[in-house]
């Protein structure tokens, strides 16, 4: 019979004010060395370190963040004949946190630094200069690519000197062409 966890021995709680027990990582508390309710400290190697909260239950792998993360990164250069920026490459980062596979294309635009289109059309409608589909992204999983420029008639941007501002602005559509998310990288 207790009340409080000091009416047991040593190693014991008191369980429902009932009867002293000894602690579990399937009690229902959270005792011993746990980090959550039945997860992590002693509970590690039966349950696994994380915790989700969003059901109350111990898993082995952390919960998804619901969001994709991006990065940008992009090497860039000079004309040696006319001193305007030239794209090398860029490189894209993704870390899907959401609780699906994702199937992503990447459409690339240039931009003055005031967000202007560097290709425009005749329309004043922003070229892209590149239209790259990506590798399927499974959930919580990494994907990288580098994309070259190398090869690409909108590789160098007339009118913008090497060492001015401009962006690189990503469209990340899916396999159906709506609009998931919006990246862009500056210069410099």
């Amino acid at each position: 019979m207790c009340n409080i966890d000091k009416d047991c021995a040593n190693g014991t709680y008191c369980f429902q004010h009932i009867k002293c027990m000894k602690p579990t990582c399937d009690d229902g508390f959270k005792n011993q060395d746990e980090t959550n309710i039945d997860c992590g400290g002693a509970c590690t190697a039966t349950k696994g370190a994380y915790f989700w909260s969003s059901d109350n239950k111990c898993h082995l792998t952390k919960e998804p963040s619901g969001k994709l993360d991006i990065t940008l990164s992009a090497s860039t250069g000079e004309s040696e004949l006319s001193g305007s920026a030239i794209l090398n490459s860029l490189t894209i980062g993704i870390d899907n946190g959401l609780s699906k596979t994702v199937f992503l294309k990447a459409i690339i635009y240039a931009l003055t630094e005031n967000g202007r289109p560097v290709f425009p059309d005749q329309e004043g409608i922003n070229v892209a200069i590149e239209n790259v589909e990506l590798d399927s992204i499974a959930s919580s999983g990494k994907f990288t690519k580098t994309i070259s420029f190398a090869n690409s008639t909108r590789r160098v941007l007339a009118g913008i000197d090497g060492d001015s501002s401009y962006q690189l602005k990503v469209e990340f559509r899916d396999g159906e062409n709506v609009l998931i998310e919006t990246k862009t990288w500056t210069h410099p």
